[in-house]
C-alpha cells in the first residue's frame, strides 16, 4: 500500500513544474470543475432527449430514490423498434468515484448528435443497431464525490458496518482542520515508520532501514477516534461498490462487496435490464481497469473448471482484434495495467451474460519527463518558496492501526532536498552546504501524475498543519497530503478529443459483426406430396453468432430457422423450427427438411432466421412442378 503525498522540489539536476495546492475543496481548482453532479447530469440528458433518435428511459432508482437515467439511441425509421434490433451496452463510470467515465459517455453522447446527419459511418451505425448508454450507473456515489468534507468515495449511499461491531458509521474520517477536505494526517513519533521523502520534506515514504533511512512518523487518515474503541477512522460506512458486487466472482464478508452478490438495487437494475434485453450483442464499459489495451488471457488447462475465470481460448483472438482495432484509433500505447474486481460488471458481462465485454480506462497520466537544468539554474530555483503539493492515487486504505506499507509521493516539482536523517530539519540540502540528494524513484507514477495535472492547474494537495488532538496528546500532529480522488480524473476539456476517439472505435464494430445471409437453397419437388429443401446459412463476418462463453452459459440466444408452409405438411425430415448453435466466422451451417403433403403441394414456402441478435431475414422459395419420366430422361 501507499500513501502519495507530495511536495514541489528542485533536484539539483531537475526542473518541474509547481503543482498547486488549495486549503479547501475548491472544484474549481482541484480538478472537478466541470464534471457532471446528478442536478447537471438531469440537464444534459434532457437536452439529449430532445434529439429525435433518442429516447430517455429510467431503468431503476437508487437507494436514495434517484432514476439510473439511459439514453437510448436508435434509427429514424419508427416501424422499427429500437428493442427489436441488435444493441450494444455502453455504461458509465460503475464506480462511484470515477466521473470520468460517466461525463466520457456524456461527452460520447455529444459527439454522436453532433455527427449523426454529417457522418454516413455514425448514421448506419444507428439505422442498424441500438445503443443503450448508462452513463451513470450509481448516482449516490457519485453525487458523495461533490459533498463536504470532500473525501475518498468508494461505494454507494448503503449504510455498512464496516468494522462489523454492529454499529453503522461510528468511526468515519474526520476534518480536523476545518479546510473541506478529509486528507491524512502525520504524527511524529521516534517508533514510527515514515519518514519525509528524500527529495521533499512534504513527501512521506515508508523508511528503508537496509538503505540506513530511519523512520520517524506515524501516519494515518485525517481524524480522530469519535467511538474511544482505540482505533481511527475504522467504520465510515463506506458503502458497496457497484464494480465487486455482480456475481462473478463475488467475494462474501468483504468490505465494500455488500450483504450478498446484487445486493444493491443499481447492480441489479443493469442486471435484470440486461437479462431482459436479449438484443444486446456485447457491452462496452468505462472504467478503471482495461482489456482493450492489456486484453484477457485464455487458459486452455482451466477451460475444464466449474467456474470460468478465464477468457475463453476460442474467444481471446476476437477480442484481440478489437483491441488491436482499438489501438489504432486511440493512438495511445502506455495504458497502465489493472486487474478487475472480483465481482465486476465488465467481467459478469462476458462470463454470466454472455457477451462480448469490453472495458476502456478511458483517459490515463501520460509521461511527463523530468526535465533536466544547469546547475546554476537549480540553484536559482532553490532560493524561491516552493508550493507544496500531494498525491492520491496509490489509495491507502483507513485502517484501525498505522497502514503496513503506506507511502507519501511527490510531484516532482521545484522544491529543495532536505536531509531526512535529521529529525525536525526541514532545511534544504543546499542551504545545509550538504551535497544534493539524487532523485528518488519510489511512487514515480504518482509522482508523474503530480506534473502532469500541476502543468494543468489543478491543485492535488493542502499542506501540512499542525493541529491539536486529542488521542494524541503532548505530540505534534499535522494535517495535509493528497486531495481525494485529485488524480483520477483529467481536466473536464480533455474529455471531448478522447469521447472522439471512442465513438470513432465503437462505429467500426458493427462492420465485424456476424452478417448471415441464405445461400444454395435448393427445392424439388419428389411426387407424391414429397418436397425436399435444403439451405445453408454463411456468416460472412469476422465474428461468430455468439461468443463461446454465451453458448457455454446459454445465457445468448441461440439462432432459430424456419420454414412456413401456407398448407398444412407432415416433417419426415426436419422441423418447423431449427435451433442453431453458434456459427463461425466466415463459415456456414447446411440445413434441410423432407415434407409430406396430403393432398395438393403449395407453390412456394418461405425461409425465414433470426435471433435476438441477428436481424429477422426471409425469402420466398418456389417449388417446382414435379417432373415426367419423360422431362427426367431428356436431362444431360
Amino acid at each position: 500500500m501507499a500513501l502519495a503525498i507530495s511536495t514541489t522540489f528542485a533536484i539539483a539536476t531537475v526542473s518541474f513544474s509547481a503543482p498547486r495546492t488549495t486549503s479547501a475543496a475548491d472544484p474549481t481548482t482541484s480538478g472537478l470543475a466541470g464534471y457532471a453532479d446528478y442536478q447537471t447530469l438531469q440537464q444534459r440528458v434532457k437536452k439529449l432527449d430532445e434529439h429525435p433518435r433518442i429516447e430517455v428511459r429510467s431503468i431503476g432508482k437508487s437507494l436514495e430514490g434517484r432514476d439510473l437515467l439511459m439514453l437510448v439511441f436508435s434509427g429514424k425509421d419508427d416501424k422499427i423498434k429500437a428493442d427489436a434490433k441488435p444493441a450494444l451496452a455502453i455504461v458509465g463510470n460503475i464506480e462511484a468515484a470515477h466521473l470520468l467515465g460517466g461525463d466520457l459517455v456524456l461527452a460520447l453522447c455529444d459527439d454522436l448528435v453532433a455527427r449523426v446527419d454529417s457522418d454516413e459511418k455514425i448514421a448506419a451505425l444507428l439505422d442498424h443497431y441500438t445503443l443503450y448508454v448508462i452513463p451513470r450507473p450509481d448516482p449516490d456515489g457519485s453525487e458523495k464525490c461533490f459533498a463536504e468534507p470532500r473525501t475518498k468515495v468508494e461505494g454507494n449511499a448503503r449504510k455498512t458496518d464496516d468494522d462489523r461491531d454492529f454499529e453503522v458509521g461510528e468511526d468515519p474520517a474526520d476534518d480536523l482542520n476545518g479546510d473541506g477536505i478529509v486528507s491524512w494526517m502525520r504524527v511524529e513519533d521516534p517508533t514510527g515508520k515514515w519518514m519525509p521523502h528524500p527529495n521533499d520534506p512534504h513527501l512521506m515514504v515508508e523508511a528503508d532501514r537496509s538503505k540506513g533511512e530511519v523512520g520517524r512518523y506515524h501516519v494515518y487518515p485525517e481524524g480522530r477516534d469519535d467511538d474511544n474503541d482505540g482505533e481511527l477512522n475504522e467504520d465510515a460506512s463506506l458503502g458497496v461498490s457497484l464494480d465487486r458486487n455482480f456475481p462473478h466472482r463475488y467475494e462474501a464478508f468483504e468490505k465494500l462487496t455488500g450483504e450478498h452478490a446484487a445486493s444493491e438495487p443499481e447492480t441489479k437494475a443493469i442486471i435484470d435490464f440486461l437479462f431482459d434485453h436479449r438484443n444486446v450483442i456485447g457491452v462496452f464499459a468505462l472504467g478503471t481497469d482495461d482489456n482493450l489495451f492489456h486484453p484477457w488471457k485464455p487458459n486452455q488447462q482451466a477451460e475444464s473448471q466449474r467456474i470460468a475465470q478465464h477468457i475463453h481460448s476460442a474467444d481471446a483472438p476476437l477480442q484481440d482484434f478489437l483491441a488491436a482495432e482499438f489501438k489504432k484509433i486511440h493512438g495511445g500505447n502506455d495504458c497502465p495495467a489493472r486487474e478487475p474486481h472480483a465481482g465486476s460488471f465488465s467481467q459478469w458481462a462476458y462470463f454470466h451474460y454472455g457477451r462480448w465485454s469490453l472495458v476502456s480506462r478511458g483517459w490515463w497520466v501520460p509521461p511527463m519527463p523530468l526535465k533536466p537544468v544547469d546547475a546554476k539554474t537549480a540553484e536559482k530555483k532553490s532560493e524561491g518558496d516552493a508550493e507544496k503539493t500531494v498525491d492520491e492515487n496509490a489509495e491507502p486504505k483507513p485502517a484501525a492501526s498505522e497502514p503496513a506499507a503506506a507511502t507519501v509521493t511527490s510531484a516532482g516539482t521545484d522544491v529543495k532536498p532536505t536531509d531526512p536523517s535529521k529529525p525536525g530539519d526541514e532545511k534544504t540540502a543546499q542551504e545545509a552546504g550538504a551535497k544534493p540528494i539524487a532523485e528518488d524513484k519510489r511512487l514515480e507514477s504518482e509522482r508523474n501524475a503530480m506534473r502532469y495535472l500541476a502543468s494543468r492547474g489543478i491543485a492535488t494537495s493542502t499542506d501540512w498543519a499542525s493541529v491539536d488532538h486529542p488521542d494524541f496528546p503532548g505530540k505534534k500532529v499535522e494535517v495535509g497530503g493528497p486531495i481525494p480522488m485529485a488524480t483520477i480524473v483529467p481536466p473536464i476539456e480533455e474529455l471531448a478529443p478522447i469521447a472522439q476517439k471512442h465513438l470513432n472505435f465503437i462505429a467500426t464494430i458493427p462492420e465485424v459483426l456476424p452478417s448471415l445471409k441464405l445461400v444454395d437453397t435448393k427445392v424439388e419437388n419428389l411426387g407424391g406430396g414429397l418436397v425436399r429443401v435444403s439451405t445453408k446459412l454463411l456468416n460472412s463476418g469476422r465474428f461468430p453468432t455468439m461468443s463461446r462463453m454465451g453458448e457455454i452459459t446459454r445465457a445468448h440466444q441461440k439462432l432459430e430457422i424456419e420454414i412456413v408452409s401456407p398448407l398444412d405438411a407432415k416433417f419426415v425430415i426436419g422441423s418447423k423450427r431449427k435451433l442453431l448453435d453458434r456459427i463461425e466466422g466466415g463459415s456456414s451451417r447446411e440445413v434441410q427438411w423432407l415434407l409430406r403433403y396430403e393432398k395438393e403441394v403449395p407453390p412456394a414456402l418461405q425461409l425465414k432466421f433470426h435471433s435476438a441478435t441477428i436481424p429477422p431475414q426471409s425469402i420466398e422459395i418456389s417449388i417446382p412442378a414435379v417432373a415426367t419420366k419423360e422431362a427426367k430422361e431428356e436431362t444431360p
